[in-house]
């Protein structure tokens, strides 16, 4: 006969002091938030609701055993004071141990502007350590992927300027194998007297970047640089997250776009402490972050394209245009991208640059054995590709006569046996930095560098 469990002395001392604890924290919990939320008059996303409501859960487990103990059930109350501490403590083991293997420690070293939102931190170097590649990338002095660069006037080089997202900028692969890097090695090597031996590319891709940022960007940097070719590239995340950062755009006279301002910690409104607490939790903990991710995805309002809704999180909208099941109305959102291009593309023929748009294929557009696995996140199964984006920039730019290289079909039919696309992370491997390299030598050398090129 299995004997009942009976608490000793020293476990119901443990377990009253486990519930005059969880009573305390509770209150303290429940008070914080509520001076957050109420008296503070601070915002929160869905998921900080969530927790808040299971603060009050915890408040409310925390008098029921106040109530029992009252009533003289004191070892009742430890038993279940007991069972609570250590699933909690089991709970948060787990969550910490699933976190140091299960999160990558990525260290983009990113830091708010008030002018275009977010930049790489000049002069730092920043660990990227994710199951599917290890490395250090270096920022040089003026913000830019690479070694230091001089200003124009230090400069004989004829100089490239590559302006895009985390694609550009080399996400997954070493400073020397970004496609930047490449192109510039290929460059050196095929362009035609004098030019050969003086080509300069320089990086400004930036994590998350979309053209709006891009073209402030470039009116900061063109000045200083003063590239002879602008190299635009094009990502498939760009349609809404041009639309996310526009929504917070400061605009100026002809109500042309004055600034798309970050928000530097210091400055943060109150709510900063509940994203803080997110943010921490996003960076530590893999069971509740990928918790509050989901209750995030069931929570948001469709069609409300934030900077966080499109950027932060894994949405599965960023993608939908390329999607044969996409009938959304876009005429809106396009209007704003080509608004961006086309005003890059006047910057560079008022500073007599020249200007080349691109646009390159995510792995799904690709094949299926490319992004195997992360495209599960936002791609639906047995999702039919569509290819109206490809054919709405490539209208755009032939309207506007802008010089523009698709390299759809380069990616499409590439033969050579290796992997352009990580399983889970969606950027391109050494292979497809390659491929990307290759397809812009040949278009500059063609278009930009010939004897007769102009």
């Amino acid at each position: 006969m299995i004997k009942p469990f009976r608490t000793g002395p020293l476990a119901s001392r443990l377990g009253m002091t486990v519930a005059a604890s969880l009573v305390v924290s509770g209150f303290a919990f429940i008070a914080a938030a509520f001076d957050m939320l109420l008296v503070q008059r601070a915002t929160a996303g869905a998921a900080s609701f969530l927790g808040l409501g299971i603060v009050c859960a915890w408040c409310i487990a925390s008098l029921a055993l106040t109530v029992l103990l009252a009533a003289g059930r004191a070892e009742l109350v430890a038993r279940i004071s007991l069972v609570i501490a250590s699933t909690a403590i089991m709970y948060l083991a787990l969550d910490v141990a699933a976190g140091l293997f299960l999160i990558p420690r990525l260290s983009p070293r990113i830091v708010a502007d008030p002018y275009r939102h977010h930049k790489l931190l000049p002069n730092s170097h920043a660990d990227f350590d994710h199951s599917e590649y290890r490395y250090v990338q270096r920022v040089n002095n003026l913000g830019l992927r690479g070694p230091d660069v001089s200003l124009a006037g230090d400069s004989a080089a004829y100089r490239i300027l590559l302006l895009g997202d985390s694609f550009t900028m080399g996400k997954g692969v070493a400073d020397g194998r970004t496609f930047a890097a490449l192109l510039q090695s290929a460059l050196n090597r095929e362009a035609p007297v004098p030019i050969a031996g003086t080509v300069e590319t320089l990086n400004a891709g930036t994590d998350s970047y979309a053209p709006v940022l891009s073209l402030l960007q470039l009116r900061e940097l063109g000045p200083l640089l003063q590239p002879d070719l602008v190299v635009l590239n094009f990502d498939m995340s760009d349609l809404l997250q041009e639309t996310a950062y526009r929504r917070k755009a400061v605009f100026g006279p002809n109500d042309s776009i004055a600034a798309v301002p970050g928000e530097p910690r210091a400055q943060k409104k109150p709510v900063s402490r509940l994203r803080s607490l997110r943010h921490w939790i996003d960076q530590h903990l893999f069971l509740t972050r990928m918790l509050l991710v989901y209750f995030d995805k069931l929570t948001r309002e469709p069609d409300v394209y934030t900077v966080r809704n499109t950027v932060t999180l894994a949405n599965p909208d960023l993608l939908k245009h390329t999607l044969q099941c996409d009938t959304a109305d876009r005429s809106a959102q396009w209007g704003k991208v080509f608004d961006s291009i086309r005003s890059m593309k006047r910057f560079c023929d008022e500073n007599g640059m020249a200007f080349l748009l691109t646009t390159y294929p995510w792995g799904h557009q690709v094949g299926d054995a490319e992004w195997a696995e992360g495209r599960r996140h936002f791609i639906p199964r047995d999702a039919a590709v569509s290819d109206r984006t490809i054919e709405e920039i490539a209208s755009f730019a032939q309207n506007d006569s802008i010089r523009f290289l698709n390299a759809f079909p380069a990616f499409r039919s590439y033969a050579g046996g290796r992997r352009l696309y990580y399983d889970y992370d969606p950027h391109w491997t050494p292979a497809g930095h390659e491929l990307m390299a290759g397809e812009l030598a040949r278009s500059i050398l063609e278009n930009f560098l010939r004897a007769d090129a102009g």
